[in-house]
């Protein structure tokens, strides 16, 4: 019968589109978790960052030395030592940087 060959090739034909279909799907499922694992790492390590400069924001302490006297701002500037010990805080400074003549 002629009519059922031509019937039996259009259902092949089906039969293999029907797969072809279902790997691609398979496949599209394993690139979506592919890239959708790269884009949350991204996503994860900008977080990160940025809650890193946020607590190095906070640990960074800036005070206005408009009126600090301009000859404590020298010594400083000039003596690197002092500067870290005391550019934290020079407004507090209660004893005299350089020793005092007797």
């Amino acid at each position: 019968c002629n009519a059922c060959a031509s019937g039996d090739a259009a259902g092949a034909a089906g039969g293999v589109t029907l797969v072809l279909v279902i790997v691609l799907a398979v496949l599209g499922v394993f690139v979506a978790f592919f890239f959708g694992t790269i884009i949350l790492q991204k996503v994860i390590q900008r977080h990160m960052f940025l809650l890193a400069k946020r607590a190095e924001a906070q640990r960074i302490v800036v005070r206005d030395l408009r009126h600090v006297d301009p000859a404590i701002m020298q010594l400083l500037s000039n003596s690197p030592g002092l500067v870290q010990d005391r550019i934290q805080d020079p407004l507090s400074m209660t004893e005299p940087l350089m020793p005092q003549p007797v």
